[in-house]
């Protein structure tokens, strides 16, 4: 799909790293760029840089994220451009070493279901209610296409990391 000027995009992560930088490159483009983050204060200052809107989202709540996706909707009309960018988990190794005790130690199965809920889930909740927005829009082209919703995701998916479990496939 091509990108128009006057589009409207979300990116969730907005307020640092590739997703900073993605709102930035969209702006430059003249899309209309509505940023989702849970940092106020960066996503504010960055989404006024650009031209854009912040909207705190929390990726983990599905309220918030249909909350988010109504005021930017109403900000900038239907997105046509989602770049999911945002991630939540609690960071740490299958097993990794504690000084304290001396000993390895595992990461608990509790918090690695919360990563799992925090890239898996949250992806797709993203991703269908964009989707289930833009299915309902009118097209953008005679193609019929109505909007590009991207996923990303860390080169740890791909590149197994030392003290993380990797499944071959």
């Amino acid at each position: 799909m091509k990108l128009e000027a006057g589009m409207a995009a979300v990116v969730t992560g907005g307020a640092s790293g590739l997703g900073k930088a993605s709102a930035a490159a969209f702006a430059a483009a003249g899309l209309k760029v509505a940023i989702f983050d849970i940092n106020d204060e960066a996503g504010e200052a960055h989404a006024k840089a650009i031209g854009g809107t912040f909207h705190h989202v929390d990726i983990m709540d599905e309220a918030s994220v249909e909350a988010g996706f109504a005021a930017a909707r109403a900000a900038h009309g239907q997105e046509r451009v989602t770049l999911h960018c945002a991630m939540a988990s609690r960071r740490g190794k299958t097993l990794g070493w504690d000084k304290e005790s001396g000993q390895y130690k595992r990461l608990s199965t509790e918090d690695y279901a919360f990563g799992a809920e925090g890239i898996l889930v949250a992806s797709y909740r993203v991703a269908s209610i964009s989707a289930l927005g833009m299915a309902n829009a009118d097209p953008v082209n005679a193609d019929g296409e109505r909007g590009c919703i991207i996923l990303t995701a860390s080169v740890a998916a791909q590149d197994g990391q030392i003290g993380q479990v990797r499944r071959a496939i």
